[in-house]
């Protein structure tokens, strides 16, 4: 629990990211902001990562078979009690202030459903030119539109548990851009807003085409 009194419930979905699932959980745990609980919701992994999570004091979600990271998200919310959730995927390791931040723009503006971060411009790992050429395109995109946007990522983000509740969560048919799609059903009296406050580092892929 912060100094406000806010309990924030940090959700990573996971699926074999065993190279990225430590370092994620670590930055975590290394918060300015220590998080009231962490939820990792592993759908199926076949990797380790489960003794990854195992290795952490992190609540470990098992999915019995693959669904999709809107399943994910939601049994983590599901597990989850906090009255902020700050979602992260589990190949993105947090800069130390990025919680903090977060809530300090949730508290900023009451009327904001969602605060997404960016990338940092350096990647994780970093594995060759065509992983940091994308590592490079995503954060220099989502800076220069840093403000109110119209779409939903839920990468790194903070929502209020309240408007998680309002829309119903993820809608699990859809496997690829759910987070997207969870935007569509925003109540119009909120917004969504994109900031520079709230960093990560993102482990891409060293290839432009699937």
């Amino acid at each position: 629990m912060d100094g406000t009194g806010v309990k924030v419930s940090i959700i990573i979905p996971n699926h074999n990211q065993e190279r990225t699932l430590g370092a994620c959980l670590q930055a975590v745990y290394d918060q300015t902001v220590a998080p009231y609980e962490v939820i990792v919701a592993d759908d199926c992994s076949t990797d380790s990562s489960r003794d990854v999570a195992r290795r952490f004091p992190c609540t470990l979600v098992e999915l019995p078979t693959n669904r999709g990271a809107a399943a994910a998200r939601n049994a983590g919310v599901a597990a989850s009690t906090g009255d902020v959730l700050f979602f992260v995927d589990s190949d993105i390791v947090l800069a130390p202030d990025a919680v903090a931040n977060a809530l300090e723009v949730l508290r900023s503006d009451p009327d904001c459903a969602l605060v997404q971060g960016i990338y940092d411009k350096r990647p994780l790992y970093g594995n060759g030119v065509i992983e940091t050429y994308k590592t490079l395109h995503e954060h220099f995109w989502r800076r220069r539109n840093a403000g109110v946007v119209r779409m939903t990522l839920f990468a790194l983000g903070a929502m209020p548990r309240a408007v998680f509740d309002e829309v119903g969560g993820f809608d699990e048919r859809v496997r690829e851009i759910e987070d997207v799609v969870f935007g569509t059903r925003l109540p119009a009296r909120y917004h969504v807003r994109l900031t520079d406050t709230v960093v990560g580092r993102h482990d891409d892929v060293n290839r432009f085409l699937p």
